[in-house]
């Protein structure tokens, strides 16, 4: 979870800043910045996930340093949201969520009996 701890959160901001900020972004090729916002939302979303599972295993001695990770994580995924002119991670995480559902919803159609139609 190093990548998101305040001693190395400026590696990721750096980048972002500048290659991503609007002041910036016009000198670099428009695929390669769009390419880098979408390595910026995939790394958010690891992160996310990183973070949650480690919620899950920590012991409760680890609970003040998941407490910092955490609010690292929302520092950093209000400076990401901000370089970038989007929400980060809320729009993953709403799509995430419909696609969650549909995919338990056509799973539940297929396994139950008379669910699936016969070809």
């Amino acid at each position: 979870m190093g990548s998101i701890s305040v001693q190395v959160n400026a590696g990721p901001l750096a980048y972002a800043s500048t290659f991503l900020d609007e002041s910036h972004c016009s000198s670099y090729p428009v695929n390669q910045v769009l390419r880098l916002k979408d390595v910026y939302r995939e790394f958010v979303c690891i992160s996310k996930e990183a973070l949650d599972l480690n919620s899950l295993v920590i012991s409760s001695d680890q609970y003040e340093y998941q407490m910092s990770l955490e609010s690292n994580f929302s520092d950093l995924l209000q400076s990401l949201s901000s370089i970038l002119n989007e929400p980060l991670l809320a729009a993953q995480v709403a799509v995430d969520s419909v696609l969650k559902r549909s995919s338990q919803h056509y799973l539940s159609m297929i396994s139950s009996p008379g669910g699936a139609s016969s070809a």
